[in-house]
């Protein structure tokens, strides 16, 4: 079964940060949450960063105790084809000019299959 979203940009990139969020959560990178939910632009980010680090410490093992080996399951494969996708789509419309992470082509190398997306701008709509 196949499913076609219609998002606007700003729904895409919520998808990417969502993705990203549940992928790093998966495997532990609980250290990772600030630059997800927070606003790296603001004024107080490092304060408040800094002061979740050890709340973001203890969760990590209370979740993923030092005795377990992290592995990656294949819902994780799957969140980083998704991922990889979304965050290509979404470089080609807004930054195809530019070269960086986000302009590699997404590689299916854990052989879960990649989801087809295309991202256009609408008439009337602009480049963030």
């Amino acid at each position: 079964m196949k499913y076609v979203l219609t998002l606007t940009t700003e729904q895409t990139k919520a998808v990417r940060n969502a993705v990203e969020f549940l992928m790093r959560m998966k495997i532990g990178q609980f250290d990772q949450i600030p630059y997800n939910v927070m606003d790296i632009g603001k004024e107080d980010f490092w304060k408040k960063r800094d002061m979740a680090s050890p709340y973001l410490r203890k969760l990590e093992r209370i979740f993923w105790p030092r005795s377990i080996d992290i592995k990656k399951d294949e819902s994780w494969y799957i969140l980083y084809n998704i991922f990889q996708v979304v965050r290509k789509a979404i470089h080609d419309v807004e930054a195809p000019e530019t070269t960086g992470v986000s302009s590699y082509p997404p590689m299916d190398i854990y052989g879960c299959g990649m989801p087809e997306i295309e991202i256009k701008m609408e008439e009337g709509e602009e480049k963030a």
